[in-house]
């Protein structure tokens, strides 16, 4: 019998795997690849949950620490771009002051609004020059209101001369302190949302590479389970069909050799137990036959001697036969006797009846004549009565 797959899967002659290959039952090895095939998959499953967390986290990272800060940020240097824009076309008379000022006004809170979350959703950096530059930003937003209240001031005067001194001197203020770190701050939060991304994106092509080992991993080991229970299976049951196949034949005294304790150990159990059982009927059925063959010689003598008696009893039927003619013969005289007796019979009884006819016709006459002899015997009693009458008289 070959040596059983799981000893030479993968660490050949080992003591624990042959106890395993011989003593685990079938249903116990469907349900180790059952479990090695669950646990892969909840393994599998837990890893790319913590993969999807990962990324998750890496993309609300990226967003709400990189892209809507740089979107903060973009903002707010477009607001301040549209109102040095504004006062510079109110001192060229091609805004009017009004339009400019509830501009002023629209803008100021909003830009306000714009850098409160930038500064709630920058985070911190690791890039020295950016964390200099977000320091250097948030110490000159101060000018922003300072140059915002003297913008409002000259709208409100109409003075040109102001909004000129102002573009002159508080906005160069303004752009040394504040406008110029912004513009250098963009383009730097800029390459640091790409290079997040980048590491985003190379963070999750390893850990798709992960899940996709992990799965093949699984798979594997899944597929050499299921090729080690199949083939323990399949080994087993052709030893049982060979077992079959020579009782079938006929040959009750091949052995067995299966000898484990799973289903197939207790299928070979109970096929010993019924070439046994078959051994003990083949040993009845041959002394049967023996006794058979015994009483069929004695029956054999009986029926010569049965014969011999049967010849015997022939030649007397043939006597009796012979004897039987003879009375067939007598029988028939004597029906023909009993014919012509029959035929006496038939005449003697016509006659008979003939002679009872005319015993009727006498009996009628008679009882004519006595009829007659009582109507003349009361004449001759009315006579004898006139008569007495008569001699009375």
């Amino acid at each position: 019998m070959p040596r059983p797959f799981a000893a030479t899967l993968v660490y050949p002659g080992l003591e624990v795997s042959r106890i395993m290959s011989v003593h685990l039952s079938i249903r116990a090895r469907l349900l180790a690849l059952a479990a090695v095939t669950v646990l892969g998959v909840v393994l599998l499953a837990g890893f790319n949950v913590y993969s999807s967390v990962r990324n998750s986290q890496a993309l609300e990272a990226l967003h709400g620490q990189s892209v809507r800060a740089l979107v903060e940020l973009q903002k707010v240097d477009s607001q301040l771009r549209e109102v040095r824009f504004r006062v510079a076309g109110v001192l060229l008379d091609v805004m009017p002051i009004p339009g400019s000022a509830n501009h002023l006004k629209e803008t100021a809170p909003q830009l306000d609004a714009n850098w409160k979350s930038f500064a709630a959703a920058a985070g911190d950096s690791a890039d020295p020059q950016l964390r200099e530059l977000r320091q250097a930003t948030a110490d000159g937003y101060a000018e922003v209101a300072r140059v915002f209240e003297k913008i409002g001031a000259a709208y409100s005067a109409k003075d040109k001369n102001a909004l000129t001194d102002v573009l002159e001197s508080d906005w160069a203020k303004l752009h040394t302190a504040y406008v110029k770190p912004l513009q250098q701050l963009i383009p730097l939060m800029e390459a640091e949302a790409t290079a997040t991304y980048e590491a985003t994106a190379a963070a999750n092509r390893r850990l798709l590479g992960l899940s996709v080992a992990l799965a093949v991993l699984v798979a594997v080991v899944a597929a050499a389970a299921s090729v080690w229970v199949g083939r323990i299976v399949t080994q087993r049951l052709a030893s049982l069909s060979e077992a079959v196949r020579c009782i079938a034949d006929g040959d009750l005294s091949r052995r067995i050799a299966l000898d484990t304790r799973d289903e197939f150990g207790r299928l070979a159990d109970d096929l010993r137990g019924m070439q046994r059982s078959l051994r003990e009927v083949v040993s009845e059925v041959r002394t049967g036959v023996d006794a058979v063959h015994l009483a069929s010689g004695e029956i054999a003598q009986g029926n010569a001697q049965l014969s011999s008696r049967t010849e015997q009893q022939a030649a007397s039927l043939q006597q009796t036969a012979a004897s039987m003619e003879q009375m067939t013969s007598t029988v028939k005289s004597n029906a023909e006797n009993s014919q012509a007796a029959s035929q006496l019979a038939i005449a003697a009884s016509g006659v008979a009846e003939q002679g009872g006819t005319l015993v009727g016709q006498v009996v009628g006459t008679m009882g004519e004549i006595q009829a007659s002899s009582r109507r003349i015997a009361d004449i001759i009693g009315t006579i004898d009565g006139i008569a007495f009458q008569t001699n009375i008289l």
